[in-house]
């Protein structure tokens, strides 16, 4: 048994909760997830099985994030959502749509973003939530990291909340973009509801609760390989040997046999006979060389 699950987490369980249920319910060794959630937010998680956890690193190198979440105006907590105690109030804030409106499409940005203390930021060797929680005081700046938001877009204003779609990069927090949107708008504000809707390629309307989930539910490995990789080559005779076997292989030989490769740094070897996958490699100016010997 080997591929992904797409589970649509519920609020109350950890992400590993999940991952150890479906260990359980499928007597499963080798299990393991692409990204957190927190037992209070929902949404997507993608379960990797068998050989589909040595993709985990590779899924989550470059992909972009989806969420929706509730931003509610007056109040800043310490954690930055609900759960948190209240540190400052602004009982005068008012909800203006145009300059929200505004305020919004003005972050679809790239921009230094400070973590929360409450995270698993490492300082110092230490999480920063076990400064946070030994009441230690510490500077998060030293932590920024540039993030993108590539687009918001609100669902719905209320007289003291906005429900919002946010698509950011990997690593994004939107406890602080909500922060740092309340901010802009001169007031504070923290995070009430979050839900992941996409994540590494894949999209919460394929998801499945984690009680419904089943066999059948099982992306396989080679059907996402095939699905998401756009160079595919099928070879036979000594080549199929070469890749079989992980040899490394002049580039010009293979721009000989099967012409130029546009764009695209990797390669999805296949045998031409039985169309089974073989290997990805990965080509620079010179040589392809394998990284994953699927086959094996």
């Amino acid at each position: 048994m080997e591929g992904f699950l797409l589970v649509d987490k519920e609020k109350g369980i950890s992400s590993f909760g999940v991952v150890n249920a479906i260990k359980k319910k499928f007597n499963i060794k080798k299990i393991g997830h692409t990204g957190t959630l927190d037992p209070d937010t929902t949404g997507l998680l993608v379960i990797a099985i068998g050989r589909a956890t040595k993709f985990i690193e590779e899924l989550t190198k470059e992909s972009f994030k989806e969420y929706e979440a509730v931003m509610n105006f007056g109040k800043k907590t310490t954690t930055g959502d609900s759960s948190g105690d209240i540190v400052s109030e602004d009982s005068d804030f008012d909800i203006n749509k145009e300059q929200l409106k505004q305020t919004f499409n003005s972050f679809e940005k790239k921009y230094l973003q400070v973590p929360p203390i409450y995270s698993a930021k490492k300082i110092n060797g230490k999480r920063a939530y076990d400064y946070a929680f030994n009441n230690q005081e510490v500077d998060m700046s030293i932590r920024a990291k540039e993030v993108e938001i590539y687009e918001l877009k609100i669902l719905e204003i209320n007289n003291s909340s906005v429900k919002f779609r946010a698509k950011v990069s990997k690593g994004t927090y939107i406890r602080s973009l909500i922060e740092d949107i309340a901010k802009e708008l001169g007031t504070v504000a923290y995070m009430s509801e979050l839900r992941r809707t996409k994540t590494d390629g894949f999209d919460i309307i394929d998801s499945k609760k984690l009680d419904m989930i089943n066999e059948e539910n099982i992306i396989p490995l080679e059907s996402y390989l095939i699905t998401n990789y756009k160079n595919i080559i099928k070879v036979s005779g000594k080549v199929l040997e070469l890749i079989k076997n992980g040899v490394h292989i002049e580039n010009e030989n293979i721009i000989k046999k099967f012409g130029k490769i546009e764009d695209e740094t990797k390669i999805l070897f296949m045998d031409e006979n039985s169309d089974k996958i073989i290997a990805i490699y990965e080509y620079n100016s010179k040589k392809i060389k394998p990284i994953f010997m699927v086959w094996r």
